[in-house]
């Protein structure tokens, strides 16, 4: 203050605090400049009819998760220097139709580390199947794809706990994924092994996954092939699935579909679907959606989907349909 004056002792203080202060706000800001959290999620709900079983009623319903799961999550990285990367995912499942949460991080909770060798994680996580099993598949890999009510191939575990993973970098287009989760026990040998490779580049994609889900009961293994390209005018997609199980026929998945573009915002997609067991069973589904884009964060979605099973001499032994109308919007 004016006319106040200090002692030497009083100044030499007063200049250490001044220079700690200096410090501690420099470190703050590298500190803030260098890691980042960001919170995120989709709220997807849809209205329509669902008819489930040959005979059975329509029931008219509200939904959650009928274009994407509803969810919300936390992720984020620190720079560690060197171009080494601190990751972590925490990510719950919403259900929007009533306003409930299944108990914890239902969908990811991992950590994990990255850098120019590509990025390793740990923790609950999906399985390298999981993460590119429905990218070749029509009507947006939805609810109202066919494929998830005609495959056999979509019935692996695609998230487990205990789950090590490793994605590699990008090589000219082609990338890798490893995960492994152990069951914990040596009562029983449960362990889950998955492994994908995928090409992405320019209008062409082709991805091929496998994943053993360990020994319990018939020892189930799949595989699945999945590619599309894009002509512009619209994308051909296709996909095709295996499925083993110990003492069981071997199922066969093939799925074939286009999305086309009929604006910047609306697309129109719609598929084909047929699967059959070595022998016995066959499935087919059809499927055709549309999607309008209404901004980069909310899209109106809608399309019906409906599906048909006969046993080894023709007969129907089940039949599914669905009608659906709905929003998502993600933050």
């Amino acid at each position: 203050m004016p006319g106040t004056v200090t002692t030497p002792q009083e100044d030499s203080v007063l200049k250490k605090s001044l220079m700690a202060l200096a410090v501690l706000g420099s470190v703050s800001g590298f500190a803030q400049a260098q890691s980042s959290v960001q919170l995120y999620g989709i709220v997807d709900a849809y209205v329509g009819s669902v008819k489930s079983g040959v005979g059975s009623s329509a029931v008219s319903v509200l939904d959650s998760g009928g274009l994407s799961t509803s969810r919300w999550g936390v992720r984020g990285s620190e720079d560690l220097g060197g171009g080494l990367k601190a990751n972590f995912n925490l990510e719950a499942a919403i259900n929007a139709d009533v306003g409930t949460m299944p108990a914890g991080f239902s969908r990811a909770s991992w950590v994990g580390l990255s850098g120019g060798f590509g990025e390793f994680q740990w923790g609950y996580n999906t399985t390298s199947l999981e993460d590119m099993s429905g990218l070749a598949f029509a009507s947006f890999d939805s609810v109202l794809s066919a494929e998830y009510q005609v495959f056999r191939s979509v019935g692996y575990t695609a998230r487990r706990s205990n789950t090590f993973k490793y994605l590699s970098p990008s090589f000219g287009g082609f990338s890798g994924s490893a995960s492994y989760s152990l069951d914990e026990s040596n009562a029983v040998k449960a362990d889950t092994a998955a492994i994908a490779v995928q090409y992405a580049s320019g209008p062409l994609y082709v991805g091929l996954g496998y994943q053993d889900d360990g020994a319990i009961g018939p020892d189930p293994k799949y595989t699945r092939l999945g590619a599309s390209y894009d002509f512009g005018a619209f994308k051909l997609l296709s996909s095709y699935g295996q499925t083993k199980l110990f003492g069981t026929p071997k199922t066969n998945d093939f799925s074939v579909g286009a999305d086309f573009p009929l604006s910047a915002a609306l697309t129109l997609s719609g598929g084909y679907a047929h699967s059959k067991d070595d022998g016995a069973a066959k499935r087919d589904g059809f499927s055709l959606s549309a999607l309008y884009a209404v901004s980069k964060r909310t899209a109106l979605y809608g399309g019906v989907m409906t599906a048909q099973e006969k046993d080894g001499a023709g007969a129907k032994i089940d039949e599914d349909r669905i009608y659906a109308v709905g929003v998502r919007h993600a933050f």
